[in-house]
């Protein structure tokens, strides 16, 4: 059996829950299909430059030191050292082949300086003068591979540049403090199926000149690097939320339906429609009497509730009826004057619309002329016709 409910709050579910299912409808087709896309930056070729550079300190024989060869990391004695073998080295790697070129270089150069401090409290140091020496000159080099790699071993003698650094100063007259630096620097261009690479990379090493014990200090680099492209990517769709519409969908769809099959539809009846409509008016005018209501003698029936209103007003008097739970109960209302009752009846008064409606139709013209004849208005006889 199907349920009953009110015809009107039963069609404005149903609408409601069909602009609902409408709505949900387009923002899922909306979600699927929407084009959002993002820029994201990618990574087309990577690839490693590498500089490195090793060394060891040759010592001229003595009961000082019975191994003549000393490795990195320590102090030397100046007076006891022979020579330094340096080593330096440079590795390209990429993550494909590549066509690579550029040059290397090996040089030296013996530098006098000062050192004093600078107007913010650091240390600022002063090149007074240099000497470069040579001792690979440049060179061309050039491979198709996506690893490539350079090697090259010097020697020389610190007391060399010693001896220089000493000239210099008796020359000038001018106290420095003085440093040698050798080096090997690298002009890398490589061609990739990605694009190109161009890089400068240099490796070295660096020690005090005229010092009776010096310590060598190591320069070396790693630079890795990326060709990168910008794309545009689609953005994957929103899988929640989809979810969470499609779910409301499914549930205004289920309630839709079931209104639709299960409930029918129910009109109020004459009575109850006409005894909520004087409620709502005139509720604040109308007194509920537990008791038995007392009439008197003398009794005038009206013919609309609107005439009792009247009544009530001009004799300052409230509206009275007999409280009942049942609504269906509530029939009459009055109004007691001095010797005088005052009553409108409910079913009396829907029993002469009907009769109206039945005797003389549908038109609005007679209905009203009628209406007036019979001290009710137009908007009471709509009411019932409903």
């Amino acid at each position: 059996m199907k349920k009953k409910l009110n015809k009107s709050i039963r069609m404005s579910l149903m609408c409601l829950l069909f602009v609902l299912t409408v709505i949900f409808s387009i923002l899922i087709f909306y979600e699927v299909t929407k084009q959002e896309t993002k820029e994201e930056i990618v990574t087309l070729y990577s690839y490693q430059n590498s500089a490195t550079a090793n060394y060891k300190v040759n010592m001229t024989p003595s009961f000082v030191f019975p191994d003549t060869v000393l490795g990195e990391g320590k102090e030397y004695i100046s007076a006891l050292v022979d020579n330094i073998q340096a080593t330096f080295n440079y590795q390209f790697t990429g993550d494909g082949p590549a066509k690579v070129q550029g040059t290397y270089e090996v040089v030296g150069i013996i530098e006098g300086y000062v050192e004093r401090l600078g107007p913010d409290g650091t240390t600022v140091t002063n090149t007074i003068w240099t000497k470069d020496v040579v001792f690979i000159p440049k060179t061309n080099f050039e491979a198709t591979d996506d690893n490539f790699s350079l090697s090259k071993d010097i020697t020389f003698k610190p007391v060399d540049y010693d001896n220089y650094a000493n000239a210099v100063k008796e020359t000038t007259r001018v106290s420095t403090n003085s440093r040698f630096t050798a080096s090997m620097k690298v002009e890398l261009n490589a061609d990739t199926d990605k694009g190109s690479i161009e890089e400068s990379i240099s490796s070295s090493i660096t020690f005090p000149l005229n010092n009776n014990l010096f310590s060598i200090t190591k320069g070396e680099m790693k630079k890795p690097g990326t060709i990168q492209d910008t794309k545009e990517i689609r953005l994957p769709v929103n899988k929640t939320l989809v979810t969470v519409y499609g779910i409301l969908l499914a549930a205004a769809l289920i309630a839709l339906i079931y209104l639709f099959f299960a409930t029918r539809g129910t009109v109020k009846e004459p009575f109850r429609k006409q005894l909520d409509r004087i409620f709502k008016r005139h509720g604040s005018r109308l007194v509920a009497l537990s008791s038995e209501i007392t009439l008197s003698d003398e009794q005038h029936r009206v013919r609309t509730i609107d005439d009792l209103v009247r009544i009530a007003d001009d004799l300052g008097k409230p509206i009275v009826y007999k409280h009942s739970i049942n609504p269906d109960d509530i029939n009459r209302f009055y109004v007691m004057g001095e010797g005088s009752t005052y009553f409108f009846n409910l079913s009396d008064y829907i029993a002469a619309l009907e009769e109206e409606k039945a005797g003389r139709g549908n038109k609005i013209k007679a209905a009203t002329e009628v209406g007036q004849h019979a001290g009710y208005r137009e908007s009471d006889k709509e009411d019932i016709s409903q």
